[in-house]
């Protein structure tokens, strides 16, 4: 994934993409179709770019507007990178202790 600019996914089902999660944590941008656990990491055009499903045009759009702006892959990285953290092991932990110690 290092070598990669963007990550894409044009699934129409998802649970919560461990693929779009590893991408997100190595910076990279996304463009992914318009379905459940892609929508749960995606925020358009803030770490990448939602489309329809079966709209070819907008995602082959999606992915060339990536491809020649360095600082909208930038902007997406960053976004990415910060978005991330909610799911490493270390938030999780603390959010459920949180749960756990207001039932006790």
């Amino acid at each position: 994934m290092a070598l990669s600019d963007v990550a894409v996914s044009a699934s129409r089902r998802e649970g919560l993409p461990v693929n779009l999660m590893e991408a997100m944590a190595t910076g990279l941008p996304l463009v992914v179709t318009n379905c459940r656990g892609n929508r749960d990491l995606v925020i358009n055009d803030e770490n990448g770019f939602i489309v329809k499903i079966d709209d070819l045009e907008e995602f082959a759009n999606a992915v060339e507007k990536l491809y020649k702006s360095v600082e909208l892959r930038k902007r997406f990285r960053e976004k990415s990178l910060e978005y991330i953290k909610e799911y490493s092991i270390e938030y999780i932990k603390n959010k459920m202790e949180d749960i756990y110690s207001l039932l006790t």
